[in-house]
């Protein structure tokens, strides 16, 4: 019997590391793509709202831009309609939303989202309408990520990285003035 309870223990031994060696699991995060279209939809939603005010001197080439865009490559991603759509309403938001940055009124939190600083010099009417602007674009940015994430191959549980790529694109990009929270809360203006 001695011999049988040697066999059975080493046939679980082997069963063991048999199934700890099928449990080992290579999650990939393709950073270097995240970065890569967070990169273009942020530049496109700030080139949006920088082609609203374009400057006195500025418009020759305003317009010589907007007619090169036409001929310029495709995008170099195959983004799907749903996602473009996420795009151009971020951007769409992003351009509403630009001047109450330029207050102090909005910032860019440190996951990628805007948040709402304060409401000084927006009246009660106005308040009401951006506190609803800035739910439904943090719900679209939401969206979006989850959507750029999928496309690009990334696992879900890599999605808070997603963000913070986004996030730190969209700080990295925020005019001077403009308040930004880092990693630990605390705001700091740009």
């Amino acid at each position: 019997m001695h011999i049988q309870q040697r066999i059975k223990l080493t046939a679980s031994l082997f069963a063991l590391m048999l199934m700890v060696s099928c449990v080992t699991v290579n999650i990939y995060f393709p950073a270097a793509q995240v970065e890569q279209r967070a990169d273009e939809i942020v530049s496109k939603a700030y080139e949006e709202v920088e082609e609203q005010e374009p400057a006195e001197d500025d418009q020759s080439s305003l317009s010589l831009s907007r007619i090169l865009a036409w001929f310029g490559p495709a995008e170099a991603h195959a983004s799907s309609a749903v996602t473009r759509g996420l795009e151009s309403e971020v951007a769409a938001n992003f351009a509403q939303l630009a001047p109450y940055f330029d207050t102090g009124n909005l910032g860019f939190d440190n996951q990628g989202y805007i948040a709402i600083r304060n409401m000084d010099g927006i009246s009660m009417q106005d308040q009401g309408k951006v506190r609803l602007l800035v739910d439904k674009d943090n719900k679209t940015r939401e969206e979006l990520y989850r959507a750029v994430a999928e496309e690009e191959g990334a696992d879900p549980s890599h999605f808070d990285r997603v963000k913070q790529i986004f996030a730190a694109d969209w700080q990295e990009r925020a005019k001077p003035g403009w308040w930004v929270q880092d990693g630990s809360g605390g705001w700091r203006q740009k």
